[in-house]
């Protein structure tokens, strides 16, 4: 049987290797954007657009992952705050590049302007409301039943003394 301090020990290794491999992640793709930078006039502008196109809905993903890991985790106080924080401006950022290209994706499919910013609303909606919510659930984990005492001889677990 494995004991809750196991499951938080093993949640902790968890969310900690995680958050390594999320920072070697980001400083390696702030690594080829440097030299990207660099190169720029020998690389063909679709692979930089590519890049540039996938790695900010990746980068929340994998933000959102992490605080799910760290609530997991037992993770708390200002750092927690400031980890949920820092994970809505990276939605802010995602949503703003991610409805700007699927905006214009519609306009050049077809779409007027007028009816093209739906598509790009509807998608970008739809993974905010998802963030907001896996966050707000990591937020209140489930409670476990506890014994409570009834009399000092006698203690009735919660979800038995519920039934009665």
């Amino acid at each position: 049987m494995t004991t809750q301090t196991e499951i938080t020990q093993r949640n902790h290794h968890r969310a900690v290797r995680f958050f390594w491999c999320f920072l070697i992640g980001a400083t390696l793709v702030s690594l080829i954007g440097n030299i990207t930078h660099a190169v720029l006039p020998y690389i063909p502008h679709v692979v930089i657009q590519i890049g540039a196109a996938a790695v900010p809905p990746i980068a929340l993903l994998a933000a959102v992952h992490g605080i799910a890991l760290a609530v997991r985790a037992g993770a708390s106080g200002r750092v927690y705050c400031w980890a949920v924080s820092a994970v809505a401006a990276i939605g802010v950022g995602a949503f703003a590049v991610s409805f700007l290209a699927l905006r214009d994706l519609m306009r050049v499919i077809g779409y007027s302007s007028a009816i093209g910013w739906m598509f790009p609303a509807i998608i970008d909606t739809t993974v905010a409301v998802s963030t907001m919510m896996l966050v707000a659930l990591g937020d209140k984990p489930a409670r476990r039943a506890r014994p409570v005492t009834t009399s000092a001889r006698t203690k009735i677990p919660t979800m038995q003394r519920l039934a009665q």
